[in-house]
């Protein structure tokens, strides 16, 4: 027998009886198996390929049969009844707005799209569909969005109880007609042409598509199993502490903001188990008077750190995240302790990363036609041109890898890019099937830890935006990986060893909370799936501030203090061997766990910033008791 797919009315979404009734009568996809038989009707409902969390079945299954009455131009069943456009004037507008923005074409179908939520204030704030709900319907494609003023087409409904009731209409345009196909699915945006956007909120975009009859929607909640391996979820723990041999750096910021001081702070235990703070970039302005601090970056140690800043005389800002002029660059090759300038740059080049012959700078040019920056790359302070390996790619520190070539990231690219190393070859294996990689370590055995995102082929994909961490073992295949909650994102991780990783992670924030976003730094167990906040990190800071991560480096440290001048490590535990570098006061060694006692003199084996394994006197340490 034939399927027939048939579209229910406004005022009685699922309804079977309807259904049946709509598809009786001369429809000529209805088979009778025998003239003497009563004819056995079957009737495919229109479905999605699935309903995204918080829309609901009953906006769901509305959607899916708008599909066909778009198509067939029905003004008289979108409109809804007892709505306000439910009257001679309203249904012939939006036969008219139909017609107009989505010309009837064999190779470009009128297809649903996606279905936009306004978003609402509950702390943090998320797409609500119980009042108000958009349906958008294209004739092209994301790739085709700037072919022409039409091809698509926003439908606001309100919700009631005799069903969907529409309200306005509207084509979008500029930003918006790729916002509304793609999303991204629960952040804020405006739709234009429509007044569905919340209270300075704007909406979530969920793409979605109509089925083929016969085919199956996405059933969520099964385990899901990449390359052979079962995805546990990760889940929130207890607040937890620093553990003792980490030294973690900090980057204060607003989760939410389009410009913010730029902040670089270290933090360890100190002699006495208690948190210390130092202030890195304080240093430098001590050092070298006010800077505007524009961009950073630094080696994997955190031993050799270089930063931008747009400086009087010499830049000026020209807009929110915007100089024209030249940005004066500082280095310091001993943790962040001494600055001392480098020269200068063009203003719009940020440094990138950290090599042995130099910084990596991006220039910045402009966007292309995807909105993807292009950058000029080139090293400093020799000037000589970098090319990147692909296009679309810029550079990072990794450790135990050195410079690594990933995508620039935008949030809505679809298909997965590959990464690429310091010579240029791809890295292959790191990646399990749809998962883009970003890698956080890589051990001496050749193993790492990386962390994932879900990559769509297609935007109305029904797999959730998921956020993966796992650990890949020297054959390229992952050994265990994990997968966020609906409410985690984390930023980072950085690897402490081959059990724990420290990265941000936004939580829901208290009831009484005056800020609508709690990001806290957090501590990742990948033995137990727990996810620690570490709320030692957030003292100090107002409650706009979070403390976010931007590296760590695991071991024990020794501050070196009362030197006078500077302490020297030497070759080896006696004064008279020669001296690996002499170091000021503040400067962080890793201690290698050793000590010995030579004419006196408690001397401790340890490895300064950027130098060899040496030994220092105890006498200038500030260190944790053994």
């Amino acid at each position: 027998m034939a399927l027939m797919r048939c579209f229910t009315s406004p005022g009685g979404l699922g309804a079977l009886a309807l259904l049946a009734a709509a598809c009786s009568g001369d429809s000529k996809d209805e088979t009778v198996s025998a003239p003497t038989q009563t004819p056995e009707i079957v009737v495919q409902r229109p479905r999605l390929n699935y309903c995204p969390p918080g829309v609901g079945d009953e906006i769901c299954d509305f959607a899916a049969a708008a599909e066909g009455r778009v198509q067939q131009s029905d003004a008289a069943s979108l409109v809804g009844a007892g709505g306000p456009l439910d009257n001679a004037t309203g249904r012939d507008a939006l036969s008219a707005a139909i017609a107009a923005a989505l010309p009837v074409s064999e190779a470009h179908p009128r297809t649903l799209r996606s279905i936009t939520c306004p978003m609402v204030r509950v702390p943090p704030p998320e797409p609500n569909c119980t009042a108000k709900f958009g349906l958008v319907f294209a004739t092209i494609s994301e790739k085709e969005i700037d072919a022409g003023p039409i091809g698509i087409l926003v439908l606001v409904f309100e919700r009631a109880a005799s069903g969907p009731r529409l309200t306005t209409h509207g084509i979008p345009e500029g930003p918006g007609r790729l916002y509304v196909i793609f999303g991204p699915r629960t952040t804020g945006g405006e739709v234009p042409g429509s007044d569905i956007n919340g209270p300075g909120l704007g909406h979530g975009v969920y793409p979605v598509e109509v089925l083929a009859p016969g085919e199956e929607p996405y059933a969520p909640g099964a385990a899901e199993i990449i390359d052979g391996v079962e995805v546990r979820p990760l889940r929130i723990g207890g607040d937890t502490t620093l553990p003792d041999d980490v030294v973690v750096y900090l980057g204060p910021a607003p989760w939410a903001a389009d410009s913010f001081a730029v902040l670089l702070w270290r933090e360890y235990r100190g002699p006495d188990g208690a948190i210390r703070r130092d202030d890195l970039f304080g240093n430098a302005i001590a050092q070298h008077g006010p800077l505007g601090i524009t961009a950073w970056a630094a080696d994997e140690k955190f031993n050799d750190i270089t930063l931008t800043a747009c400086q009087e005389g010499a830049c000026r800002g020209i807009g929110v995240g915007g100089w024209a002029g030249e940005f004066n660059v500082f280095r310091s090759i001993d943790g962040g302790i001494t600055w001392t300038a480098a020269g200068r740059v063009p203003a719009m080049a940020f440094p990138k990363a950290v090599t042995g012959d130099g910084v990596i700078f991006g220039q910045y040019l402009a966007r292309d036609v995807n909105e993807r920056p292009v950058y000029r790359f080139f090293l400093h302070p020799s000037g000589r041109e970098v090319t990147p390996p692909a296009p679309n790619t810029e550079p990072r520190s990794v450790p135990g890898l050195g410079v690594v070539w990933e995508p620039t990231y935008l949030g809505r690219s679809i298909g997965i890019e590959p990464s690429y190393d310091s010579a240029g070859n791809q890295l292959a294996g790191l990646f399990a099937w749809k998962l883009q990689a970003r890698i956080a370590a890589r051990f001496e055995n050749g193993g790492i830890f990386a962390s994932w995102t879900y990559t769509p082929d297609r935007p109305s994909d029904p797999h959730p935006a998921m956020n993966y961490i796992g650990r890949v073992e020297p054959s390229g295949h992952p050994s265990a990986i994990y997968s966020n909650e609906t409410t985690l994102n984390w930023i980072g991780p950085f690897a402490l060893g081959h059990r724990y990783l420290i990265g941000n992670a936004e939580v829901k924030p208290k009831p009484d909370s005056q800020i609508p976003f709690d990001v806290p730094a957090v501590l990742i167990d990948l033995a137990t799936g727990f996810v620690s906040p570490l709320r030692e990190l957030n003292a100090g800071l107002p409650p706009q501030l979070q403390p976010f991560v931007r590296g760590a480096v695991p071991g024990r440290v020794a501050r070196i203090s009362n030197s006078t001048t500077c302490l020297n490590v030497r070759e080896q535990a006696t004064t008279t061997s020669a001296s690996l570098g002499c170091y000021r006061d503040g400067v962080l060694l890793f201690e290698r766990g050793e000590t010995t006692t030579v004419s006196g003199v408690t001397w401790v084996a340890v490895t300064p910033p950027g130098g060899k394994p040496g030994w220092a006197s105890a006498e200038f340490l500030e260190r944790r008791a053994d």
